[in-house]
């Protein structure tokens, strides 16, 4: 008992000394888009429902005052994520930095816009559908590559063979739909789906949908990947370290040409670092400061502003249904019957972190159709031994993975937590990119896994965590009846069917308890006074950095 105090003794101060800055997903408003608005409305999310922490929520800043002197370069700190790889088609490459990268370089056919994700136009100027399983998209005829190639139908089928050929990548998980496509000509082509799918139009606003050039990647495997039609170019990348980008000049969405002419993103991992940078002024935002340092920028709102970010995605964990030990039920309810999650949650993030819990479902915090209903475990020793007991466990040391610096320091809570009904754990620390190759569907290296799952507004993006072969699956679930039961929504248009049937998935889902919610985190984010521009959103990868400025001092 002493040692699993003084292990998360140890665990609260630091998270007291470092605030949560993970990532994860989304909406991002795009920029104004000149053509037809699509002639069919889809079945849109809700608004966004208050968050854990009074200051969170989505911020959408205004764009660059016409006269004013800006900077020509803004410096940004991410989050506690490194982008190892930029390619939306490798599981590595499902970062949150580098969703944000995605959105920068790459235009998709759609864009979904504000709280309510509200379709707009954006490489396509329109589409028409009769039954949601064929789809005609018309595309603008003024877009060019940034390797000076034209856009084409083309490219939108060389991008969903790349998707298709990429399991376990988010690319994959919104493509995967598309059972045939037929170009009519240059600027217009018909897809058609495996089934009826309402959320398809949804999905293909997401920023791993962008559009590539398969001439750029046929030349270069890896530069190749960095060539899309979007509002920057990248100049230059290094992997876990940093990406510069520069203005493209001939976007084509000329009425929204970034007012920056570079944005430089770096993983800093040092969080005391990040605030020295800031004060510095070697870095203008950041993505990610301690707890204790963040109270020096709160106590100067004449030259700071701190921005409390909920995430909608949940940090988790996740147990390894191929195993044989965490594949058992019984060994499973002993884990869950061993945490106090409210204990993991303020070693974890501090004040950065929800730890109060009203529901005990696995689903996005503002996820439509959430399920309230279903009850909290709670932390029960005497009944953890006897599922233990009944389990088939026998001794064995069990391998706890996680990413980023928060949810080390949840594996560690949960870690001691886990000593006081006899299981003994390491801890398998690694970067985000490893870890996602580390846990991806048929091939999950880990037994019990700390980490974040993105599931944005939109009920249909569960298929991600929940689906065989989704690139957030990280225990390998696979239920007939949940599969079926996603199949079922994604045909379903009435609102009350589709909640229905998604309260269903999730008590399924519940009483496998393939993962559990851990804690909810908001970041704090921290920026200069003169910068504005950005759209922040609790969907985390939607964070879009397009229309970023400052203000010359």
């Amino acid at each position: 008992m002493k040692k699993r105090w003084l292990a998360i003794t140890l665990v609260l101060i630091m998270a007291f000394a470092f605030v949560a800055a993970c990532g994860n997903d989304d909406s991002s408003s795009s920029p104004s888009v000149s053509g037809d608005t699509p002639t069919t409305t889809p079945s849109a999310s809700p608004p966004a429902q208050t968050g854990p922490a009074t200051d969170q929520g989505d911020i959408e800043m205004d764009t660059a005052p016409e006269d004013a002197a800006l900077a020509q370069r803004i410096n940004i700190i991410q989050d506690n994520n490194s982008i190892t790889v930029i390619n939306p088609f490798l599981p590595a490459g499902n970062v949150t930095p580098a969703n944000w990268v995605f959105i920068m370089i790459y235009d998709t056919l759609l864009d979904a816009v504000g709280e309510n994700n509200r379709i707009v136009p954006n490489l396509a100027t329109g589409y028409t559908t009769s039954d949601y399983q064929t789809f005609t998209f018309t595309l603008r005829e003024d877009v060019v590559f940034h390797n000076g190639d034209r856009f084409t139908a083309q490219d939108v089928v060389n991008t969903i063979i790349q998707a298709q050929n990429g399991p376990g990548s988010s690319a994959f998980d919104n493509w995967r739909f598309v059972d045939s496509w037929r170009i009519i000509n240059d600027y217009e082509i018909e897809l058609t789906l495996t089934d009826v799918n309402v959320d398809f139009l949804f999905n293909v606003t997401r920023p791993a949908t962008g559009i590539i050039n398969q001439r750029a990647i046929d030349a270069d495997s890896e530069t190749g990947y960095w060539i899309g039609t979007g509002a920057f170019i990248v100049d230059q990348f290094e992997t876990a370290n940093f990406t510069l980008m520069r203005r493209n000049d001939n976007w084509w969405n000329t009425d929204n040409i970034p007012p920056t002419e570079e944005v430089f993103m770096q993983f800093v991992p040092e969080m005391g670092t990040r605030a020295m940078m800031l004060q510095a002024g070697d870095m203008h935002v950041s993505f990610g400061t301690s707890a204790e340092d963040i109270y020096m920028f709160e106590d100067d709102p004449d030259n700071w502003t701190v921005h409390g970010l909920a995430f909608n995605d949940p940090q988790g964990l996740n147990f390894n249904l191929a195993d044989r030990i965490t594949g058992d039920l019984n060994f499973r309810m002993a884990v869950l019957h061993a945490l106090d999650k409210r204990e993991i949650a303020i070693g974890a993030a501090g004040k950065w972190a929800d730890a109060e819990f009203t529901d005990g479902t696995f689903w996005g915090f503002t996820t439509e159709f959430r399920n309230t209903g279903i009850p909290v475990i709670e932390r029960d020793l005497d009944l953890a031994r006897q599922y233990l007991d009944a389990s088939v466990w026998n001794g064995e040391t069990i391998e706890i993975s996680c990413a980023i610096i928060t949810n080390q320091r949840a594996a560690q809570v949960v870690q001691a937590q886990l000593e006081d009904i006899g299981i003994e754990s390491e801890i398998n620390f690694m970067d985000m990119g490893p870890m996602n190759a580390y846990l991806a569907w048929g091939n999950n290296q880990s037994q019990i896994s700390v980490f974040f799952t993105t599931i944005t507004p939109n009920a249909g993006s569960i298929r991600a965590a929940m689906y065989p072969g989704g690139s957030m699956n990280r225990a390998g679930f696979n239920n007939d009846r949940v599969t079926a039961l996603i199949d079922e929504a994604s045909r379903t248009a009435d609102e009350n069917a589709r909640r229905a049937i998604y309260m269903e998935i999730q008590e399924i889902f519940v009483a496998e308890q393939p993962a559990t919610t851990l804690y909810w985190r908001v970041n704090g984010i921290v920026y200069h006074n003169t910068v504005g521009g950005m759209i922040l959103r609790s969907d985390i990868q939607r964070v879009d950095l397009r229309q970023i400025y400052m203000t010359a001092e």
